[in-house]
């Protein structure tokens, strides 16, 4: 959250580069995708992690990294 928070950003934004974006050039390990999506000169990218939820007893998926970066 603190990364969102500084980035002024919202889930919304998150769900938009996963859905919309590309994958990273890198490669991350099995369980893990990276996305970016350019918006004018700054790349923004989101990571996320298979996760699993003790409560609600489900595997979900937890975001790990949001950033953004010049091209």
């Amino acid at each position: 959250m603190r990364e969102l928070i500084k980035e002024c950003a919202s889930m919304h934004e998150v769900v938009d580069i996963l859905e919309e974006g590309y994958d990273a050039p890198r490669k991350r390990k099995e369980g893990t995708i990276e996305r970016w999506m350019d918006k004018g000169t700054k790349t923004y990218n989101a990571v996320i992690a298979k996760d699993y939820d003790d409560i609600e007893r489900e595997p979900c998926w937890r975001l790990i990294h949001f950033g953004r970066f010049t091209k």
